[in-house]
């Protein structure tokens, strides 16, 4: 997704996201069978994209 919008450091960042989850303890997100957001039994876990969405929305102003 971050390539198809042209996202140039795409690499880069998603390396230093997951650099952060595994050396910064920086939390991973997790989401339930329902695929929404929770705290309770993750069904599964996905990088912290947050990071990269407001370097992208900074690019774009």
């Amino acid at each position: 997704m971050l390539r198809r919008c042209n996202y140039k450091r795409y690499i880069e960042d998603v390396h230093d996201v997951w650099t952060k989850h595994l050396f910064a303890d920086l939390p991973f997100m997790q989401y339930d069978e329902n695929f929404l957001a929770t705290n309770n039994k993750p069904k599964f876990l996905t990088i912290n994209v947050q990071d990269l969405i407001c370097k992208e929305l900074e690019k774009k102003d």
